[in-house]
């Protein structure tokens, strides 16, 4: 790997960091082989002689690191001392997931799953809201389940906490078990204002 430290920008400046730039060349056109319109057929499986070229960046916003990480937990909701509700870096909140269980009504989960979601999602209120966000601040969320039969029940309350037209991307996967019983667990990132 290039070592880009004590060379100069075009414009004077050192540069910090490098990138690896995929430039292969055009492989030839084969006979007989399928083309769209305007476009050149590709060898099939060609693999060109070289394809990485390194060059240095110059240092930028995007490069260089942007302030302290701040953790955070929120009064109220379960945890442990293995993590924090909410870690601020970089622009982004990230969330660690919430279940359906409440500290301060002594809440455990219900079994119900609309129940449990709506439960974990004010969890997720809650902690979005120590940071002076809300749900349309979510960027991604992960939605874990202990049965994937339940989504159509999920999803139904999963929609109704976000604006319409305007829902964070989500992965939904499905779990052999969840900590105390619970059938949900969110989590979701969301970005600073």
């Amino acid at each position: 790997m290039e070592d880009c430290r004590g060379q100069s920008t075009p414009d004077g400046g050192p540069y910090n960091s490098f990138r690896l730039v995929v430039n292969p060349p055009m492989p030839p056109v084969k006979s007989g082989m399928a083309q769209c319109a305007g476009q050149q057929a590709l060898q099939p499986y060609a693999m060109p002689q070289k394809i990485v070229r390194k060059s240095c960046l110059a240092p930028t916003r995007e490069t260089q690191m942007a302030g302290p990480i701040v953790y955070k937990s929120v009064s109220g909701i379960v945890t442990g001392e293995a993590y924090s509700h909410i870690t601020l870096a970089n622009g982004f909140a990230f969330l660690a997931g919430q279940v359906p269980t409440d500290d301060m009504a002594k809440r455990s989960p219900s079994g119900d799953i609309e129940d449990e979601t709506k439960t974990a999602m004010d969890n997720l209120s809650r902690v979005l809201a120590s940071a002076g966000l809300g749900f349309e601040d979510v960027v991604r969320t992960n939605v874990f389940m202990a049965d994937l039969a339940e989504f159509e029940r999920m999803n139904a309350v999963y929609v109704s906490y976000f604006a319409k037209g305007k829902l964070p991307a989500r992965t939904t996967i499905g779990v052999a078990q969840l900590i105390d019983g619970c059938r949900i667990e969110i989590d979701c990132i969301a970005r600073l204002r």
